[in-house]
Parts: structure tokens; sequence; C-alpha cells
């Protein structure tokens, strides 16, 4: 997330007729910053997040932090903002059976 992201909400905040400010995020920092973006005016939130398995997120990912964007999940529904998820379906890494989800 970029360091200025606080001012450049606060700025679009202050503009007349904007009645939602949104941000997309892999989600991996948003626990820390997001109570100082909803001060500043954010009204929803997007997160990219192709598996809600731990391993495989680090394998699409290149990168460990599942367990922190489950957080600012958690942090935003807690604070009252929207949240939008985002999944990219990818053949024999996200998608499974039907059959395996009813199970």
């Amino acid at each position: 997330m970029h360091r200025g992201i606080e001012a450049l909400i606060g700025r679009l905040n202050a503009l007349d007729g904007l009645n939602t400010i949104a941000i997309t995020t892999n989600g991996l920092v948003l626990h820390r910053k997001l109570p100082k973006l909803v001060e500043a005016g954010l009204t929803h939130v997007n997160i990219s997040l192709d598996t809600l398995m731990d391993f495989k997120f680090e394998v699409i990912s290149r990168r460990k932090g599942f367990k922190q964007v489950l957080k600012g999940i958690d942090t935003a529904l807690e604070l009252g903002i929207p949240v939008k998820l985002n999944c990219v379906a990818m053949k024999g890494l996200t998608m499974m059976k039907l059959s395996t989800l009813l199970q």
C-alpha cells in the first residue's frame, strides 16, 4: 500500500459529491492501515484472494501472508466496512469439483 494513501483518501473525501471511496488491495497490510484509512474517509474495500488455503496462497502469490489477509478482512468487517473479494479461478490450482465442496 502506498505510503501516502491515508492523505490521498482524506483529500478525496473532501471533494463535494463523492459518496464512496474504495480501494483494491492484496490485503497484506490492511489490518494495520485500515483504522486510519476509515478515519480518512474510506468506505469500501476490495481484496484479491484467489484461495482459502494457506499453502495455495503462497504458491499463487509467491509470498506468505494468508493469515494477514484474513485479519484484514476481519478488521474491515469489525469496522463496518463492506468487503468485496476478488478471486481468479485457475484450473488445477483453485478449482475443485462441486462434489468436493458439498462434502
